[in-house]
């Protein structure tokens, strides 16, 4: 009698498949998330440059001169997939945005996300503000 020892072919065949069949759902659910945290992140930076824009206001009165190496903004070290700026600024009113860079770019449903001077937060995609800002 043979002692044999080891696996068939076959049997590396169905557990290769089984690995396939988990990596082809597991990782757009990983995509995903990593867009995900990257679109919180810059939420939290849009927060940040708009808390620095309001000491910014208190010191001169005006948000019509400032820009983000003025309020000494800087930006984040991690590669987190935004551009920020600051737009339509007035005396009195400005926008802030984070448009998305490189692999953020395929977050079409929220794409840029927007903050303006009274708390009013916005999207340019076709999603909702509530989803794409969590705000539930």
């Amino acid at each position: 009698m043979k002692n044999v020892n080891g696996f068939t072919f076959m049997q590396l065949m169905v557990v290769t498949a089984v690995i396939m069949l988990i990596a082809a759902f597991s990782y757009p659910m990983y995509e995903d998330h990593v867009m995900r945290a990257k679109r919180t992140h810059a939420e939290e930076t849009l927060l940040d440059i708009s808390s620095q824009l309001e000491h910014y206001y208190s010191l001169y009165d005006t948000y019509a001169t400032a820009s983000l190496d003025r309020i000494k903004f800087v930006a984040p070290q991690s590669k987190n997939g935004y551009e920020y700026i600051i737009q339509n600024q007035t005396e009195r009113t400005y926008i802030i945005s984070a448009i998305p860079q490189g692999a953020q770019e395929k977050d079409i449903n929220c794409a840029a996300l927007t903050l303006n001077s009274v708390g009013d937060k916005g999207i340019t995609g076709p999603g909702s503000v509530e989803m794409c800002w969590d705000l539930k």
